[in-house]
């Protein structure tokens, strides 16, 4: 599937070490498929375990509705990737036509794109 084409080629091409923007889908390739760390992740999870998570969700939530105007949260958190799906689209939404006009584009599987930010 797109989502196990995605979380290989994070698997392969991304360093263990960085973080790489997600939505907060739980079916999310980044943690879920591939196992790497996420700003957020699944509110669900979160919620459950008494961890309080709106402010960064609200920081993400920015980032993708507007890439070009609030970089703090890539600069606080060292940011080099983010993953655009149907879900950030959606919920918080981002453009996709203004992440390919700026950002490059690594890796594109069904409605997963993965840039360099």
């Amino acid at each position: 599937t797109d989502s196990q084409l995605m979380a290989n080629y994070i698997k392969t091409s991304i360093p263990q070490n960085m973080l790489i923007l997600t939505g907060t889908d739980h079916r999310n390739p980044v943690d879920a498929l591939a196992g790497r760390p996420v700003l957020v992740g699944y509110p669900g999870w979160l919620w459950s375990r008494g961890i309080e998570y709106s402010k960064r969700e609200n920081e993400v939530h920015s980032f993708y509705a507007y890439p070009l105007i609030n970089n703090a949260l890539v600069k606080e958190f060292n940011l080099h990737y983010v993953l655009l799906d149907d879900q950030t689209i959606s919920d918080f939404k981002a453009n996709k036509q203004t992440f390919d006009k700026n950002f490059p584009i690594l890796y594109h599987a069904g409605q997963y794109t993965s840039y360099k930010i």
